[in-house]
């Protein structure tokens, strides 16, 4: 049966600086741990490649699910012709409200134009 090295990281390494001697005082010497490996740099890019092919597929899934429950909802119920007749009739009343304030006998517009005209032929 052979006896399983303990790991030891970079600051468990540092932490040990310094206590060598009671290491030998109590029979291990510091070469008994083995340093723990770093991540390698494959590993570095093959979770690169793991997190990008989760966010494709996820993409894919939302432009899945867009155009097969979105569109055809939007096929069946076509709200287009009946927003763009309420957009006009809107735009039709604010018209109407402007020119109504525009038009009463002390508004700024009036006086305005008045001024302008004082100007231009006086």
């Amino acid at each position: 049966m052979s006896k399983k090295k303990p790991t030891l990281n970079d600051k468990q390494n540092q932490e040990l600086e310094g206590f060598e001697d009671v290491l030998d005082l109590v029979g291990l010497d510091k070469s008994a741990f083995k340093k723990s490996a770093r991540i390698s740099d494959s590993q570095i890019e093959d979770y690169e490649i793991y997190d990008f092919l989760e966010k494709e597929n996820l993409r894919l899934e939302k432009i899945d699910r867009f155009f097969n429950t979105q569109i055809p909802i939007d096929k069946e119920y076509d709200q287009t012709k009946r927003l763009i007749k309420r957009e006009i009739g809107e735009v039709k009343e604010i018209k109407d409200e402007l020119a109504l304030k525009l038009m009463e006998p002390n508004s700024d517009f009036l006086n305005f134009l008045g001024k302008l005209y004082d100007k231009a032929f006086n």
